[in-house]
Parts: C-alpha cells; sequence; structure tokens
C-alpha cells in the first residue's frame, strides 16, 4: 500500500507542469464533454481548480495543430505581472487592461512568427510585414475619449453582543 502511495502522492497535481504528450495520452473522454466543447461556437468554461479544464485545452489545442491550424493557446496568468502596472491601482484601470490587451497581442504575434518559421509556409516575406505591421499597432494602442468612474461608499453597521 505504501508504494502506491508514494506513486500517487509524485503525480504532477496541475496539468500546465506537464509534457502536451503526456496530457494527450491520459486524456479521458468523459460523454459528449469533447464533442460539445470542441466545436466552433463561442463557448465559456469553467469550474473548481483540478476539474481538467487545462488538460482539455491541451488537448483541444493538439488536435488542432494536427489539421494544420495555428492555435495559440496563452496562460494568462503569465501575461504582465502581478507585482508590476497591472495591480498598481495608481494607474487607471483603462490604462492596465490596454497594456494588458497589448501583452496578449504581442504574445499571438510571437506564437504565429514562431510557427511560421518552423514550418515552410508560402510567403513567408509578406506574412511577417503584416505580422510586424500586427504588432506595431498592437503596440501603440492608446486610450482615447472621456472615461468615467464610479465611487461608491457603505455603511456597515455590527452589533456586537453577548449570550451568558
Amino acid at each position: 500500500m505504501r508504494n502506491i502511495n508514494s506513486i500517487i502522492m509524485r503525480l504532477a497535481k496541475r496539468a500546465e507542469k506537464l509534457q502536451t504528450e503526456h496530457l494527450i495520452k491520459s486524456f479521458v473522454d468523459v460523454g459528449p464533454t469533447y464533442t460539445l466543447l470542441s466545436s466552433t461556437d463561442n463557448q465559456i468554461m469553467f469550474g473548481r481548480r483540478g476539474t481538467g479544464k487545462t488538460h482539455f485545452l491541451a488537448v483541444l489545442n493538439n488536435e488542432i495543430s494536427n489539421r494544420g491550424i495555428i492555435s495559440v493557446p496563452i496562460d494568462m496568468r503569465l501575461i504582465g505581472s502581478t507585482g508590476g502596472i497591472f495591480s498598481d491601482q495608481n494607474i487607471p484601470l483603462s490604462e492596465r487592461a490596454t497594456r494588458l490587451l497589448s501583452d496578449t497581442l504581442c504574445n499571438i504575434h510571437e506564437v504565429i512568427l514562431d510557427y511560421i518559421f518552423e514550418n515552410e509556409i508560402d510567403k513567408t516575406t509578406e506574412i511577417t510585414e503584416l505580422l510586424n505591421n500586427f504588432l506595431e499597432q498592437a503596440t501603440a494602442l492608446n486610450i482615447e475619449g472621456t472615461s468615467e468612474e464610479e465611487i461608491g461608499s457603505s455603511n456597515n453597521i455590527s452589533n456586537n453582543f453577548s449570550i451568558k
């Protein structure tokens, strides 16, 4: 029994820490889940930690890539920095969100550019030029127009009592 417990305790508990090959081999489709979630309709997938969302997305990304479609998986926890501008309350939310969008677009640019250079793609020069234009636009984002900020307050009343 100790050997089994030891093996189980050494299993990775987070899918993002495992190799894609391991995730593909260990994926088990439960009912019509894979078919439903791999449709082209817009969807939101949510669930508690450890329910297999990242595992599923890694398997889906692999299948899409195997069909010759460029797929860009982005772990949004790794975009930007939580200790930097994105959590700085002195910078307006609209500016922080714009910078986060810019970082996300730059990540998409990198993945597509890597794909082009790793695979034999026709018209590489033209595509690279378009991607560089995309990157220029993604990093030149700015906020124009008026913005509103809602400030609210609440009153909390607490009653302290004890029973003897």
